[in-house]
């Protein structure tokens, strides 16, 4: 059976269907990384293409390989396209196609695997991507026609097969430098180099002059192009943004005092990776900064129904109800809390209830007294406070961070930068930075 001209109009098309979705995947993946950009197919936490780009099975594919996943989809969508055309120039030459059969044939045949394996990783992480399932769909359609309209000599496979492999190394080669400039990591993720300790312990950063700010001088001139720009963007948003004012809560500060001229509260949720990011980083800042330069409030916003009315759906595990209420049970005991909240972090892929309470057990905590907070009025009432004041801030996911009443992005560099001016965002320092560039946030950042 020879393939007539509509089924090999259709897999071109669908070919070239598909590349036009990953390149759009690779392109709002590159925006993610260098600006934190959220995608359009980032709707919420059950339906996230970030959160599958930002997997461990994705990660390990552009590490090991130097080309995102994208990248890769791609790769096939070429395939298609190529021997699509072979197949179209045969026909019209009266050639034989049997080589452009078998190739196709293959592709579809990995394809098709390739999108089993996908889904089944995406039904293990309970989250979804629509332009993901867009690719699927196609992916099925090309799968469709090779495997109904075309008639495939198995003695070809082979040879259809290498041609397939030798092209996918060729676009593979080809696409290996892309894939090496589009970062692994999201820059809100790049490493922070903190300046040392100024040795005048008794002089608070908002008193020196802000023109002569060597140090955040030196901070700027030190960092990359790309995180100077993603710095120059977020500092352009944190100044449109409103101010909105809460009455402060001594027992919730982790660092510093209420008096200090930069006041930041962060909103975490315990089993949010870019949560436990930020903790590490801001540790970092702490280590580098005295404790009148600024102040650092911890409060929650567990990703869960359960404790949180403003969530769509239950983790039914209760893990960040119950690490949420724990927290702020204990927030009474600085150093305890925080070594707790970091245990948490560091097991945060395999934590449950009982490990919750094991860690906590760790710490020589009376473990009576705790469970009757838990499971007290008035912690429900703090936690509620918690939600209700990251909604006034109109919190699209965590972490959350304000400064001085001001949601910002949560890059440690630019808090960093704007801790060393003393909370000056108009600190002439800042003019260094390149102009900044338009963003977009829809989305979910956890």
């Amino acid at each position: 059976m020879k393939p007539s001209y509509r089924s090999i109009f259709a897999l071109l098309i669908s070919g070239l269907i598909a590349a036009g979705i990953t390149i759009y995947q690779w392109l709002a993946l590159l925006a993610l990384r260098t600006s934190n950009e959220k995608p359009l197919c980032a709707i919420n936490e059950a339906l996230d293409c970030s959160a599958i780009w930002d997997s461990p099975l994705s990660t390990s594919i552009h590490q090991l390989s130097g080309i995102p996943l994208a990248g890769w989809g791609l790769v096939w969508s070429l395939l298609i396209i190529v021997f699509s055309i072979k197949l179209l120039l045969d026909k019209k030459n009266d050639r034989d196609n049997s080589l452009a059969v078998a190739a196709l044939f293959a592709c579809a045949t990995l394809g098709a695997i390739g999108v089993v394996a996908l889904i089944l990783y995406s039904l293990s992480l309970q989250v979804f991507c629509l332009s993901c399932i867009t690719f699927y769909i196609v992916v099925v359609v090309i799968t469709f026609v090779v495997l109904t309209q075309l008639l495939y000599n198995k003695k070809n496979i082979l040879a259809g097969g290498g041609a397939a492999l030798a092209l996918a190394i060729t676009l593979a080669l080809a696409l290996y430098i892309p894939g090496q400039n589009t970062p692994l990591t999201s820059v809100l993720s790049s490493p922070l180099v903190a300046t040392e300790k100024s040795n005048n312990n008794n002089q608070s950063l908002s008193n020196a002059p802000v023109t002569a700010n060597e140090e955040l001088k030196d901070f700027i001139e030190a960092q990359p192009q790309e995180v100077l720009q993603a710095i120059s963007n977020f500092l352009a948003e944190y100044r449109e943004a409103k101010t909105i004012k809460h009455d402060a809560d001594s027992n919730r500060l982790m660092f510093g005092s209420a008096q200090s001229p930069v006041n930041v509260v962060e909103w975490l949720e315990i089993t949010c990776p870019h949560c436990a990011q930020l903790s590490q980083q801001l540790a970092s800042i702490k280590n580098s900064t005295d404790t009148e330069a600024w102040s650092l409030a911890t409060r929650y916003y567990p990703l869960d129904s359960e404790c949180n009315p403003n969530m769509s759906r239950s983790r039914s595990d209760g893990v960040s109800c119950l690490a949420a209420k724990s927290l702020i049970c204990l927030s009474d005991n600085k150093d305890k809390v925080h070594a707790i909240q970091e245990t948490f972090f560091a097991n945060q892929k395999q934590l449950t209830t009982n490990m919750i309470r094991d860690i906590i057990r760790d710490h020589e905590v009376d473990m009576v007294a705790l469970t009757a907070c838990i499971e007290s009025e008035a912690t429900a009432n703090t936690l509620a406070i918690d939600i209700a004041m990251a909604q006034d801030h109109g919190i699209s996911g965590t972490p959350l961070v304000v400064m001085n009443g001001r949601s910002l992005t949560a890059m440690p560099h630019l808090i960093y930068g704007l801790i060393l001016s003393g909370g000056d965002d108009a600190a002439a320092e800042f003019s260094r930075l390149p102009t900044p560039e338009p963003i977009s946030h829809d989305g979910h950042n956890h």
